[in-house]
């Protein structure tokens, strides 16, 4: 997983929060952005666009379902803050 401002301000590291999602991974799966495309085992990422091509058509409508249901939380998430 790459660190950036938004995951390493928060006060919790990878390291604790993984591990509860990893956990609850039977029940939920957690949607994150391509910063969190090291650990796609444990939280759902969008397909990233390879250097010299394109994404298959499957993968461009899972990218557009994934940033839906992403959008829903990203706009919670800024209504609480």
């Amino acid at each position: 997983m790459r660190c950036n401002r938004e995951t390493s301000d928060t006060g919790a590291s990878a390291g604790e929060i993984l591990p509860a999602l990893a956990a609850a991974g039977a029940d939920l799966r957690t949607l994150g952005y391509l910063g969190y495309e090291g650990v796609a085992d444990t939280v759902t990422v969008a397909f990233k666009k390879p250097k010299n091509g394109g994404l298959l058509l499957v993968q461009q409508q899972f990218n557009k379902a994934h940033n839906r249901l992403r959008a829903i939380s990203e706009r919670g998430d800024s209504l609480l803050k």
